[in-house]
């Protein structure tokens, strides 16, 4: 009973604080608004819910509806963004990473917490490249506006420690996760009002903004693939999450609530014909089933199911067929690819186009070091086209270095003896291969990352895999 009264809780106050921040950021005006949200920064630093502040600034991040979209200083639909020196902003997300990286050197709370890193080697390789790109950078040449870029990934990348301290033990991620669940069903009920009236969310506050992401048809041609995108790094967690669960022998949630969460995370995919999310999300169902099929029958049962039923009434629901069928056309356009057409019917540029022009970047950097975060790196830098850009950023040596943690980190759990007793590091060891594939088009590897929510899924798998690493030790 305890338990159901945490999770409505987690959840009462993760609406009100969304709905809060709509009020604050668009209705109250400039600057009252900004000195109200400061507010929030006394609570968190007193608060013993970590997690949760996580949670609601992952999701505010993720853009519900196109909200809090925008990065500018005049921006009257982003989070709010602070000058604390000239010229060097910071948004209220980054305020609140770096008010925790200080709670957890200073605050009581975490006085006696000590961290088992699993992975220590790996992040001391990964430091030290990223001074070295530093001193590349500086060779390279650095503007005031690459030196801001800079500044921002380094606050981005506290999120890996603060992660590691806050989501230390599997209740306190379970705990986090409850937060999340419902943000899948919210996420396709938001597609679907998309796909009805043409715009997002944000139109009803903001007119002038159509939407924020995704495609719509909004001159009623029909020609017009429509993509409607919402919360993709939420259901990434959700997707990973509930699958992680599944795989314990306990039931810390009920398993057809989990079921329900994973296949609504990859049917709202599916219908955002995002094709690297949709083939990543398949490919990760079928390593899972894999592993967990002889073991677990009455969950593959259960999945069959809810996926038979959740296409038997898509089908009945004319817009809802329509969207699911044009999906399944623009990932059928993959087959194109394969036998050697790089625009893949004409629907794909990233190869012909985006790649070409970060390698001609790459060919004037340092080769073995690659460009770093200089001038250089930004004037070619093209976030749909992953391993490139990555190349890009760190050479080839840097690039060898990535190989060796993916392989390190693929060691540990995926590979690792423990699996077959603990099937539950194999799930957060395939995490990384949902990744990898996803980053062949959006890049969520790397140190040069555009999106803040990019750094949340890394951190998140290192986490998942170090956490279950630990509670495997502490029951042996």
């Amino acid at each position: 009973m305890q338990k159901i009264q945490k999770i409505n809780t987690d959840l009462r106050d993760t609406l009100l604080i969304l709905v809060l921040s709509v009020i604050v950021i668009y209705f109250i005006p400039h600057p009252l608004n900004y000195l109200i949200s400061l507010l929030i920064l006394p609570f968190i630093w007193n608060s013993k819910r970590d997690y949760f502040w996580i949670a609601v600034f992952f999701i505010i991040e993720d853009q519900p509806g196109g909200l809090f979209w925008g990065s500018s200083l005049d921006s009257t639909t982003s989070m709010p963004i602070f000058t604390l020196i000239p010229s060097i902003s910071f948004n209220l997300r980054e305020l609140v990473y770096l008010l925790l990286v200080a709670k957890i050197f200073f605050h009581q709370n975490y006085a006696k917490i000590r961290v088992n890193n699993h992975f220590h080697r790996s992040f001391e390789v990964l430091s030290f490249l990223f001074i070295i790109l530093i001193f590349v950078s500086i060779a390279e040449g650095m503007s005031f506006a690459s030196v801001k870029y800079l500044a921002r990934i380094i606050v981005n990348l506290t999120i890996f420690f603060i992660l590691f301290f806050v989501l230390i033990d599997i209740e306190t991620i379970i705990s986090f996760l409850k937060i999340l669940f419902p943000f899948v069903l919210i996420a396709l009920g938001l597609q679907i009002f998309s796909l009805i009236f043409k715009f997002q969310l944000i139109n009803l506050l903001r007119p002038e903004i159509i939407s924020t992401q995704g495609v719509f048809n909004t001159l009623g041609s029909g020609n017009e693939l429509e993509r409607p995108l919402e919360l993709e790094y939420v259901k990434y967690i959700c997707f990973v999450g509930s699958l992680y669960l599944l795989s314990f022998k306990i039931q810390h949630i009920n398993r057809f609530y989990l079921i329900l969460i994973n296949v609504v995370s990859f049917f709202s995919q599916f219908i955002g014909a995002t094709r690297t999310w949709i083939i990543a999300f398949a490919v990760t169902y079928f390593l899972f089933f894999l592993v967990n099929a002889k073991n677990n029958l009455k969950i593959i049962g259960a999945f069959a199911i809810i996926i038979v039923l959740f296409f038997i009434g898509s089908n009945q629901i004319n817009l809802i067929n329509t969207q699911v069928f044009n999906s399944w056309e623009r990932v059928s356009s993959i087959e194109s690819l394969a036998k050697g057409d790089l625009s893949a019917g004409g629907t794909l540029i990233r190869f012909e186009v985006r790649a070409p022009k970060v390698m001609e970047g790459f060919e004037k950097s340092t080769i073995l070091f690659g460009a770093g975060f200089s001038d250089l790196h930004w004037d070619y830098y093209d976030y749909h086209v992953g391993f490139h850009n990555i190349l890009l950023n760190v050479g080839i040596f840097g690039y060898l270095l990535f190989i060796i943690v993916i392989i390190s980190f693929a060691k540990k759990t995926i590979f690792s003896n423990l699996v077959k007793k603990n099937p539950q590091l194999y799930v957060a060891g395939i995490s990384l291969i949902t990744l990898l594939i996803t980053n062949t088009s959006i890049q969520v590897i790397g140190f040069n990352l555009v999106t803040e929510t990019s750094f949340f899924l890394m951190a998140f798998m290192f986490v998942l895999a170090n956490v279950t690493l630990n509670d495997i030790q502490n029951r042996q």
